[in-house]
């Protein structure tokens, strides 16, 4: 690593990383600017010769400077949000060739590692997480690739009481998540050709969110922040359908 960057940057549990096959998806929780380029500094040289890319909101990569470091890793962009610099808006495109799911599932494909931040926007809480993005989960069920929690804490909030726009950072990383339980759920719903389509939705949405939430929790252990939002419930349709079927995956 850059010795610059060894001076901005300590890594916990680095040798996580090594035990751990490829591809993955590095969840991140997300502090600020200045932590976004760091981390994907650090995550290139650290798997040189792998390839692992970053979700990133679309403006990033029209800014000057800022834009060429984003090119570097050619992000999967996401589109979901205006450019708080009015004038970037006039530089969104109106259409994209393929949904931001897809194409993080083509990625994964090609052997490509992401980086995705489930809070979805920076969050200068310094003691709360945001509540997580139900797509996180989504796209981890889909991927089915491990899901490796990396908590992102600035010391110096403690002191500061807020987390700083620039200074040192602290990088957890987190043992690998594979959630078999959900799977297992998932694949019993993808193989029913009943008619249960909306009930299946519904389904799929809570074992969403339930992924979803383990994400988080294992992020406020790493972060060293509460995450104060509860399990999702398990919904009744749950209980109906699997004893239906005769099988009960993973809806206590």
């Amino acid at each position: 690593m850059f010795l610059w960057l060894k001076w901005f940057i300590r890594i916990e549990h680095d040798e996580r990383l090594d035990l751990i096959n490829r591809p993955i998806l590095l969840a991140f929780n997300h502090n600020n600017y200045f932590e976004t380029l760091m981390i994907a500094l650090v995550f290139l040289f650290r798997m040189k010769g792998q390839k692992v890319t970053f979700m990133v909101d679309w403006m990033y990569s029209k800014l000057p400077v800022i834009g060429w470091f984003v090119d570097q890793i050619e992000p999967v962009l996401v589109y979901n949000k205006k450019a708080s610099l009015t004038y970037l808006n006039r530089l969104k495109p109106l259409q994209r060739r393929q949904t931001v799911l897809a194409e993080c599932l083509q990625r994964l494909r090609d052997n490509c590692s992401i980086g995705i931040f489930p809070e979805g926007t920076r969050n200068p809480d310094p003691y709360n997480l945001r509540r997580g993005r139900q797509g996180v989960g989504e796209l981890a069920l889909q991927a089915r690739v491990p899901v490796v929690p990396v908590g992102v804490d600035f010391p110096a909030r403690h002191r500061l009481g807020r987390v700083p726009a620039f200074g040192r950072l602290v990088l957890r990383i987190g043992k690998p998540l594979t959630f078999p339980v959900e799977l297992a759920a998932c694949d019993h719903l993808l193989q029913d050709t009943g008619n249960h389509l909306n009930i299946k939705k519904k389904l799929e949405r809570f074992f969403a969110a339930r992924v979803t939430h383990a994400i988080m929790m294992e992020l406020s252990h790493l972060a060293g922040k509460t995450y104060p939002f509860a399990r999702p419930v398990t919904p009744p349709e749950a209980h109906a359908y699997f004893n239906s079927k005769r099988g009960s995956h993973g809806t206590n």
